[in-house]
């Protein structure tokens, strides 16, 4: 099983700007354990040399909504403001 495991197939790498949501309700990924995930991988990840996104460019984002998240507006806000914040404007 730690084979195909994302917790325990961490490694330190240089990764790229990642947002993981989640939710509070959610009965298949509990609570703890994206919290969990998101810290072992902050510990895992190398700074890059590029501008940083937040701590060591991994966000969160947790939502009250179950397993299917609450499908509002703020949630896809949030989606685009970090897309919007990584891709870079390629200009005229």
């Amino acid at each position: 099983m730690r084979s195909y495991s994302p917790y325990d197939n961490l490694s330190h790498a240089k990764y790229p700007p990642i947002l993981i949501t989640g939710s509070q309700t959610d009965s298949r990924v509990s609570f703890p354990g994206i919290l969990k995930y998101v810290q072992r991988l902050r510990n895992k990840a190398i700074p890059r040399s590029i501008e940083q996104v937040c701590d060591q460019n991994v966000a969160l984002h947790i939502t009250e909504g179950g397993h299917f998240g609450q499908g509002d507006l703020s949630s896809e806000a949030v989606i685009w403001a970090f897309l919007n914040k990584i891709i870079k404007n390629p200009g005229p």
